[in-house]
């Protein structure tokens, strides 16, 4: 048995085997209603973008909700500081021998926008490097050879629409090597990918202490494209939870006068 799917207009064969296989190596978020768009997981040894339209917002922990990775957030709250990590010098951890735990979580901030105390109620101090490329072309070399490292979990980064399709490529086999997740925020735009999933990312009415977005699903094999839920953090406690996209309701004041109306 064959699976024959479409990726760029070319025709791509999998066997049943190899189908299974990259099934099972694909975890879940934890987050309900998102694996309930995406039931397969989202898939390791692989690249997931984030489209935006607003190239002034990063949401940061919409990118962190796609990384199904626990032991990025083992001993949350104890000391450690943040390294940061120069392009090309060997500043990666080393893997212990024998070791299968993608711990490290590897974040491109060339403008030098992240905020790192901000993420360290969800990723271990001791976990996190920081890239402070000089150019894309730089960034783009150490994101290939940090997805390539076998002891890192996961790469982050902010990448523009105008790629070459070698460099989008060369990610992507440079994240089916190492068995890491990359996570890619790039306008909505960008249309030469090597994804396998595309989120829209789109900021929803939210309050004072809790932000919103809205994520729909553009492209995933095996997940219900054109499906979205919301997305929600509380300021105040840090948490964060998906829910189903609520349909518009009437305002109370708007119902009561529909309802004078229609009497």
């Amino acid at each position: 048995m064959q699976l024959i799917s479409v990726h760029q207009g070319k025709l791509i064969k999998l066997t049943e085997s190899a189908w299974t296989a990259a099934r099972d190596s694909a975890v879940g978020t934890g987050l309900e209603a998102m694996d309930e768009i995406m039931p397969a997981g989202l898939a390791r040894g692989a690249v997931h973008e984030l489209l935006l339209d607003n190239e002034n917002y990063s949401p940061a922990f919409v990118a962190l909700a796609l990384l199904p990775l626990p032991v990025l957030r083992e001993g949350v709250g104890g000391e450690g500081r943040v390294r940061s990590c120069a392009t090309r010098q060997s500043a990666l951890p080393p893997t212990p021998s024998g070791s299968t735990e993608r711990g490290s979580l590897i974040w491109s901030d060339p403008a030098r926008t992240l905020y790192p105390p901000a993420l360290f109620q969800n990723v271990n101090p001791q976990n996190l490097f920081i890239l402070r490329p000089r150019d894309l072309q730089e960034e783009l070399w150490a994101l290939a050879e940090c997805l390539r490292c076998r002891g890192v979990g996961a790469v982050v980064a902010r990448l523009p629409a105008r790629l070459h399709r070698n460099d989008v490529r060369r990610l992507q086999l440079a994240a089916e090597r190492g068995g890491g997740i990359g996570v890619f925020l790039r306008p909505r735009s960008a249309d030469i990918y090597s994804a396998a999933t595309r989120w829209l990312v789109e900021p929803a009415s939210g309050q004072r202490t809790i932000h919103r977005w809205k994520l729909t699903l553009h492209h995933g094999h095996g997940g219900h494209i054109g499906k979205s839920f919301i997305l929600e953090r509380c300021r105040e406690n840090n948490s964060v939870r998906a829910v189903n996209e609520l349909a518009h309701r009437p305002s109370t004041a708007a119902a009561q006068a529909y309802a004078r109306l229609s009497s």
